[in-house]
């Protein structure tokens, strides 16, 4: 089974339930981004504010503290057959490496915008995100290149991260069949003059044997592409199969 069986429960990057219930962080769809948070204030108008734990990135051999929460403000409007996304979110820590009287702030940020459509019989989901160290942020599946660097002269190199996923969705009879293809890039030159760069894509199908009862069988190819020195990185592909039971 691969994490991307989970691809229909997880492509909005903020969900609107209310609170306290905890939602999934999704910007990029697989094998890119997965961050549980908890929403603490909804306005009506579609406004909304969390205050999240803050992440600690992995600056080796340093000592890590952090003051404040990770914030992200951000909205959702919901039309009939769409729905739009949007926002952004700040994480910070501080690392320390007192031996030698070095004492720097990680800063992490994030902008992003998706959304749903329904276009005749096809339902569609996207998102696209900018930001800075994305993987101190907590991203998870972003590389080195996405993680702030210490350079030559003591000083931090920040990362520039970019990325979006689209998928469709479409009824078969009573099969539901969805694909889709999402790519992140991220660059630090502390670690070479490329792009680190990354491709997924998947297709899947939920096939339903009762009227609570689906089996979902996916396949799904994972592309790491180049690293920031411009050296080949592995291609993965996973096939399995989910059972789900509704309740």
């Amino acid at each position: 089974m691969t994490g991307a069986l989970l691809s229909e429960t997880m492509p909005e990057v903020i969900m609107s339930e209310k609170p306290p219930t905890i939602r999934v962080l999704v910007v990029d769809d697989h094998h890119v981004v997965r961050e549980g948070l908890r929403r603490m204030l909804e306005l009506e108008n579609g406004l909304y504010i969390s205050l999240i734990q803050p992440e600690i990135g992995g600056i080796v051999g340093t000592d890590t503290d952090t003051t404040i929460p990770k914030i992200c403000v951000g909205f959702k409007h919901e039309t009939e057959g769409m729905s739009i996304n949007g926002g952004a979110a700040y994480n910070t820590y501080e690392a320390e490496i007192a031996a030698i009287n070095w004492e720097e702030d990680i800063d992490s940020y994030l902008i992003y915008v998706g959304g749903t459509a329904a276009l005749g019989a096809v339902d569609l989901r996207w998102n696209v995100h900018y930001g800075q160290n994305l993987g101190d942020f907590g991203m998870v599946g972003r590389e080195d290149a996405a993680m702030a660097q210490v350079d030559a002269t003591g000083s931090i190199e920040d990362s520039d991260c970019m990325g979006g996923y689209v998928q469709g969705s479409v009824k078969v009879d009573s099969v539901k069949i969805t694909a889709g293809v999402g790519y992140t890039q991220s660059e630090n030159d502390v670690l070479g003059d490329d792009e680190d760069q990354q491709m997924s894509y998947f297709i899947n199908g939920m096939i339903p044997l009762a009227d609570t009862f689906f089996v979902v069988p996916e396949f799904s190819f994972y592309d790491m592409m180049e690293d920031a020195m411009g050296a080949d990185e592995p291609e993965v592909w996973c096939l399995g199969l989910k059972w789900q039971k509704d309740f």
